[in-house]
């Protein structure tokens, strides 16, 4: 790159990329600790209605949700520069539909057709998650180019060894002065209303798969062509699949009280619905103070605590607890996996970290062995006393 003062000028200062990784770490925070409302009383309306239709909705909830944390993750994982996620087999014809049904709603808000054009592709080797992202960016700056009565078509295509991803709307185009700019860092084409983050982000996963982006004109002579080229999947490559444990509200309950903490009142709101639907007894605190109030009142038989619980951590709250019951199970769920380490871990005895938002179905499970574990080893020790 030509170092010159118009190139100096156009590139993000340290301290801009610093002040970005610090927010984009405190939004993903809050955002993962909003979504953990959203994904638990989805399920319970997955798990409590008996209507296929309403069960179907609050599944694509749950799709939805599970796409939106992971571009929380990717969006920190490129700021920090931590290694990728392992890739896998992607099917292209799945890549296609998921990006398909993930933005219907936006494009049927804004009176544009969606459409998918050939998709008799070969595999990919990659993360589905990623790549889903990638062709949602796109799609959705089609949307937004192209406007009402407008199309947005996708396509997988084979071009030598290589898979084609394109995307393509019959909007105004690319202005012919941005060109290759359009996937650097703060460079938009939609003025105040684009954070000139997400083409940015769409190079360096694809890049990051071995791949290759770039833009074209519309085959028409008219509006915008976004060309993905990936390698083909190798043949030994192993398939991936989402995999969601589902919320069984029916199971043998536990009679066992739970002391939850969280600072949040929509989240700590929603997961005492979802315990309590599974059977539990349920003490709530969005305090350190209030915790260890209600814990002294009554002992709870074991404790899911936020981390981030205003002025004190969650883990000075373990550690307040742990000076009373050494042995009482202990769930930490946080909306960062950056506020714990394996060595907190260890030094506090916690059972498990679950990063937000969580698998309503797998804290439920979780908190169910923990509790007749606990509650087996009370009537052992009440037996031998």
């Amino acid at each position: 790159m030509e170092d010159s003062p118009e190139t100096r000028r156009r590139l993000p200062s340290p301290r801009r990329l610093l002040a970005v990784g610090q927010t984009t770490g405190g939004v993903a925070h809050d955002f993962n600790t909003v979504l953990t409302a959203i994904v638990t009383r989805a399920s319970l309306i997955a798990a409590k209605s008996d209507d296929p239709e309403i069960v179907a909705h609050a599944r694509a909830i749950l799709e939805a949700a599970d796409t939106a944390r992971e571009v929380t993750d990717r969006i920190r994982r490129i700021l920090h520069q931590s290694p990728p996620s392992a890739k896998v087999r992607v099917s292209t014809t799945e890549l296609l539909t998921r990006c398909v049904d993930l933005a219907s709603a936006r494009a049927e808000a804004g009176g544009v057709s969606l459409v998918i054009g050939s998709s008799a592709a070969p595999d990919v080797e990659g993360v589905v998650g990623d790549l889903v992202q990638v062709l949602l960016n796109l799609v959705a700056n089609g949307i937004d180019a192209t406007g009402r009565g407008g199309t947005v078509q996708l396509r997988a295509l084979v071009s030598g060894g290589d898979v084609l991803l394109e995307v393509e709307d019959d909007g105004p185009g690319i202005p012919a002065d941005l060109g290759e700019r359009v996937f650097e860092a703060f460079v938009s084409t939609k003025g105040d209303g684009g954070t000139g983050l997400g083409l940015a982000l769409c190079r360096a996963i694809v890049e990051s798969h071995g791949g290759v982006i770039a833009f074209d004109v519309g085959a028409l002579g008219r509006g915008a062509l976004v060309r993905v080229s990936l390698p083909q999947a190798k043949a030994a490559a192993a398939r991936g699949e989402r995999r969601r444990s589902e919320l069984n509200l029916h199971a043998m309950r536990v009679e066992a009280r739970v002391l939850l903490v969280d600072d949040d009142a929509s989240s700590l709101d929603a997961l005492r619905v979802l315990l309590e639907a599974a059977g539990f007894e349920v003490v709530v605190a969005r305090s350190v103070d209030t915790a260890m109030e209600r814990l002294l009142a009554r002992p709870p038989t074991l404790m899911v605590t936020d981390i981030g619980l205003g002025p004190e951590s969650g883990w000075s709250l373990i550690q307040r607890v742990r000076a009373l019951d050494s042995l009482m199970p202990i769930v930490v769920v946080s909306g960062d996996a950056a506020t714990s380490t394996a060595a907190e871990h260890s030094r506090w005895g916690v059972e498990a970290v679950l990063r937000k938002p969580i698998n309503p179905g797998s804290l439920v499970n979780l908190l169910r062995q923990l509790a007749r574990a606990r509650l087996a080893f009370a009537a052992k020790v009440h037996h031998d006393g």
